[in-house]
């Protein structure tokens, strides 16, 4: 967005939902009141904008009086609060990891993987997470809705191809668009990684990434109330973007319901 003008007698709300890799630069934003930003992920280039406190009189009368540069410089956006814990149910039947989430596979509702690295809300396509568990596993999905134009890698290296990883009880599941996987814990996951079955040429570059992770490996003992440390990071390699359960430096947990 360049060279526009945006006036308001009130608040004003500059919001990226939905988008990355933005540009907003040589704008005039004309306000009364405050002025919100929201999703400033989606915003790799801010420079060269201005703001006339006042309204849309003051642009008319002494509004130079009232003008900010705010040059480079963005509107101050407090980060998200951490994650509650995120609280899984007891699966009525195990889920498959053959990428297909099918209807009344998994219990409970899917969850947003919407904070980026640094805990602000992040826009671009949609994440989401869904988690059940029983006396032998925890099963794990992510649905990782990419637009139908996305750009996927074929490569298997972390933190630069199209991947996911689920870090739980000090250990690490990664898995990726191209279907490779990899488990540093003790044992065997079973696991779904890559595009979702019998899409059409025509759909979303749907990505869906299943794991069934053995409690053993983990080293715990599944009952209700317990808490263990946990995280999701979904990487984006056309527009380097992380999305994750919580940002980086925090302690999420998961709660076993």
């Amino acid at each position: 967005m360049r060279d526009n003008t945006f006036i308001a007698d009130g608040d004003m709300t500059i919001s990226f939902q939905r988008s990355v890799g933005c540009t907003f630069e040589r704008n005039t934003l004309v306000l009364g009141g405050k002025l919100n930003y929201a999703f400033p992920e989606a915003v790799r280039k801010w420079e060269g904008n201005r703001v006339f406190r006042g309204g849309s009189r003051a642009r008319a009368t002494d509004g130079e009086a009232d003008r900010l540069d705010i040059g480079e410089a963005r509107p101050a956006v407090q980060a998200q609060k951490p994650r509650a814990p995120f609280a899984v149910p007891r699966a009525e039947t195990p889920p498959e990891p053959d990428g297909t989430f099918a209807p009344g596979e998994w219990t409970g509702r899917m969850q947003a993987l919407n904070y980026g690295a640094g805990g602000f809300l992040i826009g671009g396509a949609s994440a989401y997470l869904r988690a059940a568990w029983d006396d032998t596993n925890l099963y794990v999905g992510v649905f990782v809705a990419n637009f139908r134009s996305a750009e996927l890698s074929d490569g298997a290296q972390w933190g630069v191809d199209d991947g996911v990883e689920v870090c739980v009880a000090g250990k690490t599941w990664r898995a990726f668009a191209c279907g490779r996987t990899s488990w540093d814990g003790a044992g065997a996951v079973k696991a779904y990684a890559g595009l979702r079955p019998g899409r059409k040429s025509w759909e979303p570059k749907t990505l869906v990434y299943e794991a069934v992770i053995p409690f053993a490996a983990l080293g715990v003992r599944p009952e209700a109330g317990a808490k263990l440390p946990f995280n999701v990071r979904v990487r984006n390699s056309q527009y380097k973007e992380w999305r994750q359960w919580d940002a980086d430096g925090r302690t999420p947990q998961l709660l076993l319901k």
